[in-house]
């Protein structure tokens, strides 16, 4: 009861210092964009973390890439085989680089850093995915077909002649 008194005595002063005019009574209100420190609405994420990550989705984008563009090729072979070369030729670092671009703008990672940690990735994709091959080809026969991963062991053995 004590609280509701005091509040309503409150209350009226405060009508009678803006009824008087008195200071921290009236307000401005400002239209318009905000022209210094307006925070993001997107956070940036920057730090060795999100070097990491973009490198793992530039190596993962290449390699699912890569699987997509071999079903895609392989489809279209007999139906359009202009599609079909379009495809081998490109499709794979086409299909990546779509993929990075999704994963880094849904990771809210931007700049040039994470695209180049990407492309790192990319790179060390495409010698992963021979060694990948290599040490697992009935994994990559079932995925891909009997006759590339016999391709891509007569290569490496090729460039290799050593082992």
């Amino acid at each position: 009861m004590v609280q509701a008194q005091r509040q309503k005595v409150e209350f009226q002063e405060r009508l009678d210092r803006i009824r008087r005019g008195a200071p921290n009574t009236l307000g401005h209100v400002y239209v318009g964009p905000v022209e210094e420190g307006v925070p993001s609405s997107r956070p940036k994420r920057s730090g060795p973390l999100a070097v990491i990550w973009a490198l793992l989705v530039g190596t993962i984008s290449y390699l699912l890439g890569h699987l997509l563009q071999f079903k895609a090729a392989t489809m279209l072979e007999d139906a359009y085989p202009q599609m079909a070369a379009f495809w081998t030729g490109g499709g794979a670092f086409c299909i990546a680089l779509l993929l990075i671009v999704l994963m880094l703008y849904r990771s809210r990672l931007s700049g040039l850093v994470p695209y180049l940690a990407a492309m790192v990735g990319v790179v060390f994709a495409v010698g992963l995915h021979q060694y990948l091959v290599e040490s697992a080809p009935e994994f990559h026969a079932s995925l891909y077909s009997d006759v590339y991963v016999q391709q891509v062991l007569g290569t490496a053995l090729v460039a290799a002649p050593n082992n």
